[in-house]
């Protein structure tokens, strides 16, 4: 008798995408986009306060946060609407995933919204200085220095 875990096709998914990648973007993002129909949120929630449960659910939701945050990464020149989908994810789950915010800055970029990228990276920093008092990292802030000098 074989047993079918959806977390455990979830990671081989997310493997293969990782795999793909650079050489076949396009099957990359097929990988990718199986493996997040998989992801339900929250890993055994009727366990929530066993120890052992916790260390999986969260090590899950990193892995699920990463995944939709590097398949938004591949979707912003040709789907910046599904990206900025896939990033607002991400932040409602976890809203110091800094990589979102800077490809949620883009998929704005791409769509000509620059005003919207402004305020996304405004939404960044305030978040970071309010929970962990820092500033972004050095790639956030010239990715906003770039939509600064866009077109001015």
């Amino acid at each position: 008798m074989q047993i079918w875990i959806d977390a455990d096709a979830f990671e081989q998914l997310l493997s293969a995408g990782n795999q793909a990648l650079p050489e076949d973007r396009q099957a990359a993002i097929a990988h990718f986009q199986d493996a997040l129909q998989l992801y339900r949120g929250d890993y055994l929630p009727e366990r929530r306060f066993e120890d052992w449960a916790s260390a999986e659910r969260e090590r899950l939701q990193v892995l699920a946060l990463g995944l939709m945050t590097t398949l938004a990464d591949l979707l912003v020149e040709d789907s910046p609407l599904e990206s900025i989908r896939l990033t607002q994810q991400v932040l409602t789950i976890d809203p110091l995933w800094e990589n979102a915010y800077r490809t949620q800055m883009q998929a704005y970029l791409t769509q000509g919204n620059r005003p919207m990228a402004i305020r996304v990276y405004q939404q960044c920093t305030d978040i970071l200085d309010h929970e962990l008092g820092i500033p972004p990292l050095p790639e956030t802030d010239a990715l906003f220095q770039s939509i600064l000098d866009h077109n001015s």
